[in-house]
């Protein structure tokens, strides 16, 4: 990308897609260890290389809102009972989370891709 919005509008998605995935595992995973603040959880470079990993990108954010919504509809599922990697949460606290962290940087997006003329106001 060209310009500086619009390089922080792609740091922001790869954000999102790695503290979602982030959240799932947090869920999900026994054995989770958390990565480290602030390094592990913005990408490395700003922009894809390619546009294979752009949809590679794309991809992991939809199959990991996927894996969510799949273990939203498992009937066993508790909305209120601790998540795997911890006693101190709930499923329905961190489903929240996901949820409110997706909404926040969304907004980011959409004033970025306003102020780029992506988007009409």
């Amino acid at each position: 990308m060209r310009n500086t919005s619009g390089k922080l509008a792609v740091f922001c998605i790869y954000h999102i897609c790695i503290t979602q995935k982030d959240l799932l595992n947090y869920c999900t995973k026994k054995n989770y260890t958390a990565p480290s603040w602030p390094e592990d959880y913005w990408p490395k470079s700003k922009a894809p290389d390619s546009e294979k990993e752009w949809q590679e990108l794309k991809n992991q954010f939809e199959q990991t809102q996927k894996s969510l919504i799949a273990l939203l509809k498992k009937e066993e599922t508790d909305l209120l009972q601790p998540v795997a990697s911890t006693k101190k949460h709930s499923l329905l606290r961190e489903i929240g989370l996901v949820i409110e962290h997706n909404a926040y940087h969304g907004g980011q997006l959409v004033i970025l891709l306003r102020l780029l003329g992506v988007i009409e106001n």
